[in-house]
């Protein structure tokens, strides 16, 4: 990167304060190489959707949670780590769903979900999809539907695993009630494991 010797000496001196970002990550100075007018910074591994997939640059080992939730009005209970509350709402074309941030994906290694106890097994089994789309307010063939609940639905934790270099990367990502029996929506935790790459 062109600069002064200001800039390089602003970076050497306080390096907490003054830093440059690349695709949201820290590019550490490299003093040997750099020169008055053209600093040199090192660059850790920056995990996007190609490299995750082909190369594993990011470690798919975090729980995702961006904060950012849709659907139900109490959709945020299905994400707030305890398998003690419950999603309350009862239509039978609810939405649950996590937003990432513009230009980020989530890609996931697992999804589970925990259900404390079930009444109606035809409220979930054949009645709920996970999918996962990357337009805010997408439609039809722009949707992907991910996995469709089945007969194996149990009390408990449900799980869903990915094959490393096929894990799914979207921006948003919904449980969605088909219209059946109302309340497949009532889940009591969701947790979305992978990383968030660009």
């Amino acid at each position: 990167m062109k600069g002064t010797s200001g800039v390089k000496t602003m970076l050497k001196e306080n390096p907490k304060e003054n830093y440059i970002k690349v695709c949201e990550q820290k590019c550490v100075l490299d003093d040997k190489l750099s020169k008055p007018d053209d600093i040199t910074c090192n660059l850790g591994a920056v995990p996007t959707t190609y490299s995750n997939n082909n190369y594993q640059v990011g470690k798919v080992e975090q729980e995702l949670n961006s904060g950012v939730y849709f659907g139900v009005s109490d959709a945020k209970t299905a994400f707030d780590g305890s398998v003690f509350t419950r999603v309350n709402d009862n239509g039978n074309k609810c939405i649950i769903g996590m937003e990432f941030k513009e230009g980020y994906v989530g890609s996931l290694k697992q999804v589970k979900y925990f259900i404390n106890y079930i009444t109606n097994r035809d409220q979930y089994e054949g009645n709920l999809v996970f999918e996962g789309y990357n337009e805010k307010d997408a439609t039809g063939d722009k949707v992907k539907e991910i996995f469709k609940v089945d007969q194996s639905v149990h009390e408990g934790w449900n799980y869903v695993d990915f094959e490393e270099g096929k894990y799914p990367n979207y921006r948003f990502y919904r449980f969605r009630g088909l219209g059946g029996k109302s309340g497949p929506c009532r889940l009591h935790e969701v947790t979305l494991s992978g990383l968030e790459v660009i």
